[in-house]
């Protein structure tokens, strides 16, 4: 340490503690999980880590998120979807509206999913037909997987047979479809169409032994998969642009109006939107209230099923909302408890009862003044009181006589009645 106005370390690399001592900052901070440190002066604490490629973080503390990476080892090229799975672990999938190429280990754009339905005329069912064990039924899938490769090279993503029923031979299938370099929808469909008539029209054995084959009328059913993964901002909607391969727009939705457009980062066209008041045009009868919603609007008032008990009153809250004003009897959201008058009878039942007990206190009290007594089992030398054996006495007068010949004998007692 070299000593200035103020002592700094010698290795501009090195940290000084509070006790004035230099240290290699690898010596004070230690990297976790096997990362290596390197002393590093670019650095707020003047050291970094490397770490393994399993972990991240200033100190090699977390796990690393392959997910994050420009591109991680096991997920194809294009666009996909990474999902981690714990420590190391993550899975990858093409996003919606791309498919997986097996050969070339990249998503592909899908244009068109299709359902179809094709009738092959000269060719009886089987149930074989449905069990690949079978030759004929392998057969019968590699002549058409042939003629819809020949037909869209290319651009034929994947063709999945779904079943054979019968109908003839009807055979299921589904189809994920590029688009031609025109971008057109319904450009597949007439290729196929077209392909189906020159082979019946001009002879050609275009599915080999199984015959000709035709498209009933809904044999072929698309679904526009250009929208797949595109993301269009509130109140818009993704629409793809007829003719211009892979290229969409976000345009207003139903209930919007368009008053500007801008072009976003992927150079696409993004239409600003302002919600229209439907309720300007008075669309709800006379007696009803309109309300505007975004995109739409309601009729409202007191709803037709609105119900509250007898005695209630409807109070309307909002357009399409009431509350029952309950009478002064019952209570709740439905008026249908009688919680006040429960609570009156109980009070009642309290105040009478009460009173009952207060009228029984007094009575009570006022008999305990005077009462009728008899004195039995008159002991030898008590004569005199055996011609009075029911007498009228006040409470001190038997309280006298019990006391005196409670002193003078034992053989006798007194009994009160009615005290």
């Amino acid at each position: 340490m070299v000593c200035a106005p103020s002592c700094i370390c010698v290795n501009d690399v090195d940290i000084e503690d509070d006790n004035g001592t230099c240290h290699n900052p690898c010596d004070l901070y230690k990297c976790e999980n096997n990362g290596n440190c390197i002393p590093d002066i670019s650095q707020p604490l003047k050291f970094r880590c490397n770490c393994t490629e399993e972990f991240e973080g200033k100190l090699c503390e977390k796990y690393h998120n392959f997910c994050l990476d420009p591109q991680p080892s096991f997920c194809p090229h294009g666009e996909y979807t990474c999902f981690m799975n714990g420590f190391r672990n993550y899975t990858c999938e093409c996003s919606k509206g791309f498919f997986y190429n097996v050969t070339e280990k990249n998503c592909v754009k899908v244009g068109q999913h299709v359902n179809i339905t094709m009738y092959f005329k000269d060719t009886p069912y089987s149930e074989i037909f449905n069990n690949i064990t079978y030759k004929e039924a392998l057969l019968a899938r590699q002549l058409i997987q042939s003629a819809f490769e020949k037909l869209y090279g290319d651009n034929l993503i994947k063709l999945v047979f779904n079943n054979f029923t019968q109908g003839s031979l009807v055979a299921h299938l589904e189809l994920l479809l590029k688009l031609d370099s025109t971008g057109a929808f319904r450009t597949n469909e007439r290729i196929l169409k077209q392909f189906l008539l020159d082979c019946d029209t001009k002879n050609i054995q275009c599915f080999g032994n199984l015959g000709n084959a035709f498209l009933p009328y809904e044999g072929w059913i698309a679904t526009d998969e250009r929208c797949g993964n595109v993301i269009c901002p509130e109140h818009t909607i993704c629409e793809p642009i007829d003719g211009n391969l892979g290229k969409t727009q976000c345009v207003c939705k139903d209930g919007f109006d368009r008053i500007g457009a801008v072009m976003d980062e992927q150079n696409r066209i993004v239409q600003i939107c302002r919600d229209i008041n439907e309720c300007d045009l008075n669309p709800c009868d006379t007696v009803e209230e309109c309300l505007n919603t975004p995109g739409s609007f309601l009729c409202g008032g007191i709803p037709a099923n609105a119900t509250c008990p007898e005695g209630s009153i409807i109070v309307v809250t909002g357009p399409f909302s009431y509350r029952c004003e309950c009478s002064w009897i019952y209570s709740g959201t439905e008026c249908r408890f009688p919680l006040t008058l429960i609570l009156l009878i109980l009070a009642c039942i309290f105040l009478l009862t009460t009173i009952v007990a207060v009228v029984v206190a007094l009575f009570r009290t006022q008999r305990n003044r005077t009462g009728t007594y008899q004195l039995y089992t008159v002991p030898n030398g008590m004569e005199t009181l055996s011609g009075h054996l029911l007498e009228r006495l006040t409470p001190h007068g038997l309280d006298s006589i019990l006391y005196e010949y409670s002193l003078d004998s034992s053989k006798y007692r007194m009994n009160c009645f009615h005290c």
